[in-house]
């Protein structure tokens, strides 16, 4: 069996703090439908300010978890990562377990 694996990068900058763009960033899911065939890899998907927050999809291989290079401007970013070990998950269900790691920014 697989390890399938789901990373959402979501990233914005102060422009997208608040109005319009801060309600369709609030509006991007942390989680999306699996594609088909996506076991031993993972489900990268992006969205940022600079697309107007639509999600951009790309399967790559599991060794490639990594972090961002945001630039030199100060930006956020919120990460969500999915794993299951067998079978076919559904992440767009309630997890069964959640970890939250929040740091202060001072």
């Amino acid at each position: 069996m697989d390890v399938v694996a789901q990373q959402v990068w979501t990233t914005w900058t102060t422009r997208s703090r608040g109005g319009a763009a801060a309600a369709r960033r609030n509006r991007v899911p942390t989680v999306f439908p699996l594609p088909d065939h996506a076991g031993g890899q993972v489900h990268r998907v992006n969205v940022d300010e600079s697309t107007g927050f639509a999600s951009r999809f790309a399967l790559r291989p599991i060794g490639e978890l990594a972090t961002c290079l945001c630039g030199s401007e100060w930006s956020y970013r919120l990460e969500t990562l999915s794993l299951a070990y067998g079978g076919v998950p559904d992440f767009t269900g309630t997890p069964t377990r959640t970890v939250t790691e929040l740091g202060d920014l001072r």
